[in-house]
């Protein structure tokens, strides 16, 4: 009895998180970081690297984005 018990204990506080989340993504809530828009801003910047009038920490800082990032969204912006 005492097992059965734990076992449903256990099995509600797996189902919760899961039942919640399912109910706040039916109302449209997006979970996550937020995609980053690419601006004019963005790509004077970038122009500016390509030239060596600004660095990548400065863009980071800037922007508030990752090396990745900025490195993935140049290369699209070039090509």
């Amino acid at each position: 009895d005492i097992i059965f018990i734990f076992i449903l204990i256990l099995n509600f506080r797996v189902q919760t998180p899961k039942n919640g989340i399912k109910i706040v993504k039916n109302k449209g809530i997006k979970f996550g970081r937020p995609c980053f828009k690419v601006t004019e801003e963005f790509i004077i910047y970038c122009e500016k690297y390509k030239q060596g009038e600004t660095t990548i920490n400065d863009i980071k800082t800037k922007f508030g984005i990752s090396k990745t990032t900025f490195y993935k969204y140049m290369s699209i912006i070039d090509s």
